[in-house]
């Protein structure tokens, strides 16, 4: 069976897990497929035609999870946290290498900026996507990336040298409390606090020089 099939096959299928279920019990190699150009296409349908469940069936199958749509640059996680899927987000982000993790579409979406765009704090979403970074020179704002401690810190062998991911705005997550705030979009107050909660815990917070703590200085 060649790729255009399968895919033609599970687009048209009414239960698409099911038959991709059957494809591995006939002895197809559904792996082989991940060098396809469209396998991200495929994935993503798969995400979103399950909204996320069966989610252990795609990992299961050796299908490349973090592949991405071919138009749009959409990746399965990207899709889990749009929709807000808090189980099958935490349980692909599992699954994902770091680098991975913050593949960001054409627009410039990543999975932080939809978690942050949903305020996803206290369901542990953000967490456990911070908790899988790699403390690394990409992730810093320009202004902050070659400072004499940036510089400091990577002769030490504690920042990479080579950016690990491609977009900066999407990918970034040290901010001030006005540039988070800016972030999130929900309206809702318990959520809005569980993420500043999340940043003070996690250190990511950039403190600015306002006019009262420069008053406080003098």
């Amino acid at each position: 069976m060649n790729f255009s099939a399968l895919f033609a096959n599970i687009k048209s299928s009414e239960c698409p897990l099911s038959l991709l279920k059957s494809y591995v019990n006939d002895g197809v190699v559904l792996k082989d497929f991940n060098k396809c150009e469209e396998i991200g296409s495929l994935v993503c349908f798969l995400v979103s035609k399950t909204y996320g469940l069966g989610l252990k069936i795609l990992l299961d199958c050796g299908l490349d999870m973090s592949a991405s749509h071919h138009i749009t640059g959409d990746t399965p996680l990207i899709l889990l946290c749009n929709e807000g899927l808090c189980g099958a987000t935490k349980q692909l982000i599992d699954k994902l290498e770091p680098a991975s993790l913050f593949h960001s579409n054409v627009i410039g979406l990543t999975a932080i900026t939809q978690l942050l765009c949903r305020a996803h704090g206290a369901c542990n979403c953000l967490e456990s996507l911070l908790s899988h970074l790699c403390l690394c020179s990409a992730l810093l704002p320009v202004d902050l990336r070659m400072n004499s401690h940036t510089r400091s810190m990577s002769s030490m062998g504690l920042l990479h040298s080579e950016p690990l991911f491609e977009n900066d705005e999407g990918s970034q997550v040290l901010f001030t409390v006005d540039q988070l705030l800016g972030r999130i979009k929900s309206d809702n107050s318990e959520r809005i606090i569980s993420v500043l909660q999340l940043w003070i815990k996690a250190n990511l917070l950039r403190l600015t020089y306002s006019k009262f703590i420069t008053a406080f200085l003098k």
